[in-house]
C-alpha cells in the first residue's frame, strides 16, 4: 500500500502529474484538492487536470486530444 501524500512530501523537486475527473466516484476528488493544498504548503512541483464532468480514468476518452496535449507538454518539460 502506498500512501500518495508520500509522494508529494519526498517530491524532491520532481515534477508530479495529476489528473483527475470532477464526477469520479472511485476515488474522490476531495483526494486530489487535498494533495494540492500539502503540495502548496510544500512548495512541490505539483499540477493537476481535473477535467468537469468526467469519472475515473474518463478524460483520456472523453478529453483525447487535449488528454494526450496536456501529457506530453508535461512530460517534454519534466524530461528536457
Amino acid at each position: 500500500a502506498h500512501n500518495p501524500a508520500d509522494a508529494i512530501n519526498l517530491d524532491n523537486g520532481r515534477p508530479i502529474f495529476i489528473v483527475h475527473g470532477t464526477a469520479d466516484t472511485r476515488v474522490s476528488v476531495n483526494q486530489t484538492r487535498e494533495l494540492a493544498a500539502l503540495a502548496q504548503a510544500n512548495g512541490a512541483n505539483l499540477s493537476v487536470w481535473m477535467p468537469e464532468g468526467v469519472g475515473h480514468v474518463g478524460a483520456m476518452f472523453v478529453f483525447t486530444n487535449q488528454y494526450e496535449q496536456t501529457l506530453v507538454s508535461f512530460f517534454k518539460a519534466a524530461l528536457k
